[in-house]
């Protein structure tokens, strides 16, 4: 397998140079081109973990790329992202095709930029009309919530603009909007439904997961989550949720919805710190979660979709960035 480093794209142009005794010149690089991208997209392995990394201390992350199946003891990315025009990468999303969908946080903007699979430069960059708090892919819709209490739905694939396109559609959480102090997670489930998470301004200021019931424009409660701040929900083919909750304000567990059910049943509580993100593998056979204490470290778990079982631990990734608070997991199977 050819190595997607940022000098792999020479390398792979030797190569083909090398073989049948052409080489390279002006007149032939545009047709040689198309086959260097697709040897690189055949090169990438078929399970892929997209992380931020970087020293504890920088503003600016670097996304590393993990063959996301590796068990050996010395995990060195496929490849690097680095920090484009200064920004801080933030949520990280895949969709079916592989794209990678980043946000990138400045001052005054968040952009959002789309990398095609394997590819270190984005071929869409554009605006978003507002910051997100989180942003998640289901099927080909962009979701991203607001601090307007707003769930802003984005059709897919997006095209290039200085601003992002505007949304297809806007939904507004009137409970959280009127008692609450943060909008948070998002997520879609494979029967119509939308769930999202906001913090109560007021008393111990505990969280709620509320429910958009198929095409409703109102929400309504679904479950309270105690005082967890649960940035990352996610949705599996059966339609069972997973998030974190903090039930006595002082550990956080791994909180799994079996589908219709609205009280969770609890996994692995850690006694400091949170649950950040999770993410599914292999056709919901394998459960990414990334906790921050004692260090970062992504975790990933057996899990069975048709029982909402979480299993046996089955390996880790290690030494990640500090801020890390969102991951991606793209699967071919």
């Amino acid at each position: 397998m050819v190595p997607l480093l940022r000098g792999a794209i020479p390398a792979a142009l030797l190569l083909i140079a090398g073989c049948g005794g052409s080489s390279l010149t002006p007149a032939n690089l545009a047709q040689a081109v198309p086959e260097v991208r697709a040897a690189r997209h055949a090169a990438l392995p078929a399970e892929i973990l997209y992380v931020t990394d970087g020293a504890q201390t920088t503003r600016h992350p670097e996304i590393e790329v993990f063959d996301a199946e590796d068990k050996s003891g010395s995990r060195q990315p496929i490849y690097t992202i680095p920090p484009r025009d200064g920004g801080e990468w933030g949520y990280l999303m895949v969709d079916a095709k592989n794209d990678l969908y980043a946000t990138n946080y400045f001052a005054n903007a968040t952009q959002l930029d789309v990398f095609p699979s394997g590819q270190t430069k984005p071929s869409i960059v554009c605006t978003l009309d507002a910051t997100p708090s989180d942003a998640t892919i289901a099927g080909d819709t962009l979701y991203v919530t607001t601090q307007a209490f707003t769930i802003e739905e984005f059709a897919l694939p997006l095209h290039h603009g200085k601003n992002c396109p505007a949304p297809t559609r806007v939904l507004t959480d009137r409970t959280a909007k009127l008692h609450g102090r943060d909008f948070l997670g998002v997520t879609a489930d494979p029967h119509g439904n939308l769930f999202d998470t906001w913090i109560d301004a007021g008393g111990q200021e505990p969280e709620y997961l509320d429910e958009f019931r198929g095409a409703a424009k109102t929400a309504h409660r679904y479950a309270a989550l105690g005082e967890s701040f649960s940035y990352s929900m996610i949705s599996d083919s059966n339609g069972n949720l997973i998030t974190d909750v903090s039930p006595d304000g002082v550990t956080d567990d791994v909180a799994v919805f079996p589908y219709g059910l609205r009280k969770p049943v609890l996994f692995d509580p850690i006694s400091t710190g949170l649950y950040e993100a999770f993410a599914f593998g292999k056709n919901d056979t394998e459960l990414f979660v990334l906790p921050d204490y004692p260090t970062p470290e992504v975790q990933v778990y057996a899990y069975d979709p048709k029982t909402a079982k979480v299993g046996k631990l089955l390996r880790s990734f290690a030494n990640i960035w500090f801020y890390a608070g969102s991951i991606a997991v793209y699967s071919k199977v």
